[in-house]
């Protein structure tokens, strides 16, 4: 089974926080105007969707944070 990844990136042009399944897929984008509104969303969404994955970024597109649901699927030797 494939993981789920969401982002949440902040949108310059609109100002708002927005969540975005990585690839597309069939999740349909949400925009908020608070980024805690936009975390909160995206984990109620991955922990639904295990294995899933919430990629949290700052306003310059650096991610900030990472938070993984379920069992990750892609083991790397660290």
């Amino acid at each position: 089974m494939a993981r789920l990844v969401l982002h949440i990136t902040y949108d310059r042009t609109d100002h708002l926080w927005r969540v975005k399944a990585e690839g597309g897929g069939d999740f349909t984008a949400e925009s908020f105007r608070r980024k805690a509104e936009a975390v909160r969303r995206a984990k109620e969404i991955a922990k639904q969707a295990k294995p899933s994955q919430v990629v949290i970024h700052l306003r310059n597109g650096k991610i900030e944070k990472e938070v993984t649901y379920g069992a990750d699927p892609e083991r790397h030797k660290g």
